[in-house]
């Protein structure tokens, strides 16, 4: 009635629409062509307003005062998920929405992922490094039950969302001293991760970044743990994000289109020991005409309590 006929065209994001929608609207529109926009829609989201970055960047102002909280919460037998819960309520005091969207089937995404020692090593459903116990079969993804405990690495990658606008950001921490191959272990993911940053600029394909960091885990000594254990390799060191966790860019095997001014991602270099524990660093970052700047903005350091 508004347009005096109905539509020749509807664009659809063919990735998401569930087929019972898809088919009730050929129903309403027998004539009509689909066309897929999801291409379309991911591209213009890849390149965020100054407004849009403004909102990510006070998401990463909460973030930190979180993380800033962790050392006074950290005690010998908290269970991860106790510590996920406390990180939740600090978070949602200062504003945090809760809810991490993700664009996945199935996916749902937790705003606090926090592995300690063995459950580290756990690899799961979910496309990362590592994956962690879960609380059930019927979560079986993030922080457990199982009780943090002295002198292992606990790893926090805790995701922040204001006005639908998310960041992305992984430390770690240790109740005592942090055995000493974690420790070179993290020293290897920092290095790389400045190495990415310090090489991420407009026109470097994405795909570069990712061979880059490769190439210097093995140099450096990890390249058996590097983003996986063997047989479980991820084949990605860092992901676009915005209003969804998974957006483009991603600095990954095959995604060989150049970096934009604008572009915002997170960068996240992790390595995996299967039965001991991980470590990793997470940050995201906007891409802009001489190069990169972090959002997050905690410093790298482990914190040990």
């Amino acid at each position: 009635a508004h347009y005096g006929r109905p539509p020749l065209s509807l664009g659809m994001e063919f990735d998401v629409l569930p087929v019972k929608e898809y088919f009730r609207y050929r129903e309403l529109f027998p004539k009509t062509r689909f066309v897929d926009v999801s291409p379309l829609i991911k591209k213009v989201r890849s390149r965020k307003s100054p407004w849009e970055i403004a909102q990510m960047a006070q998401a990463a102002a909460v973030s930190a005062e979180v993380y800033a909280t962790i050392p006074s919460l950290l005690r010998p037998g908290i269970t991860e998920i106790e510590l996920a819960g406390l990180l939740e309520a600090e978070a949602m005091k200062r504003g945090h929405e809760g809810l991490l969207r993700m664009r996945s089937l199935n996916h749902e995404a937790y705003s606090w992922h926090i592995l300690s020692g063995a459950s580290g090593g756990v690899i799961s459903y979910i496309d990362a490094p590592m994956g962690g116990q879960g609380l059930s079969p019927a979560f079986p993804v993030g922080a457990s039950r199982k009780p943090i405990q002295t002198g292992e690495p606990i790893l926090v990658d805790f995701g922040v969302v204001i006005n639908g606008y998310q960041v992305d950001q992984t430390r770690m921490y240790c109740i005592g001293k942090m055995p000493e191959h974690f420790r070179r272990a993290y020293e290897a993911c920092v290095e790389i991760e400045r190495a990415i940053l310090a090489a991420a600029k407009p026109g470097v394909p994405c795909d570069h970044l990712f061979e880059l960091s490769v190439k210097m885990a093995a140099d450096l000594g990890f390249g058996e743990a590097y983003l996986g254990p063997q047989g479980h390799k991820v084949r990605f060191v860092g992901h676009g994000i915005g209003l969804e966790i998974n957006e483009l860019p991603f600095l990954a095997k095959g995604h060989s289109y150049p970096l934009e001014d604008g572009m915002t991602f997170a960068v996240e270099p992790k390595m995996v020991f299967p039965g001991e524990g991980a470590v990793g660093i997470e940050d995201t970052v906007v891409v802009q005409r001489d190069g990169c700047r972090r959002l997050t903005t905690m410093p790298d350091e482990i914190i040990e309590v």
